[in-house]
């Protein structure tokens, strides 16, 4: 792993303490979740669109791929609502929250990228590198 894509995954945990700590203190939790469902969907949506748009039809690993990531985030939020119940730990869920729907909102940005959309300078910098180093 090279230090670019440490220094981006460090930036992008900082960045969701922000929102982490507005659900957490206003306490509320299942904005948090809809926001999540939410960007998880269209996620799917732009990804499917660009995997036909890019290799001209079929899709088929992409769902296979995609349903592990879902299951996968359910299981690590199940997993972060458990933790929450105990002493100390009551803002782990909202936090793994957060940083899923921040993954899944910049990756439905890197989706959106790939296929034309226009983007600020920086943005496109950021989405690029991500985009060559895969």
């Amino acid at each position: 792993m090279s230090i670019e894509t440490i220094k981006l995954e460090l930036y992008k945990m900082i960045v969701a303490i922000i929102p982490a700590g507005y659900f957490f203190f206003t306490q509320e939790m299942h904005f948090a979740i809809i926001t999540f469902a939410l960007l998880i969907t269209l996620d799917t949506i732009t990804g499917a669109i660009k995997s036909t748009s890019l290799f001209n039809g079929g899709f088929s690993s992409t769902k296979l791929v995609n349903m592990k990531k879902i299951i996968c985030y359910m299981l690590a939020i199940i997993l972060a609502y458990l933790l929450s119940t105990i002493p100390h730990f009551s803002g782990a869920f909202v936090y793994v929250v957060t940083w899923f729907s921040l993954r899944e909102a910049w990756s439905v940005t890197e989706n959106l990228a790939e296929m034309g959309l226009q983007f600020p300078q920086d943005l496109i910098k950021k989405i690029a590198g991500e985009i060559k180093k895969k």
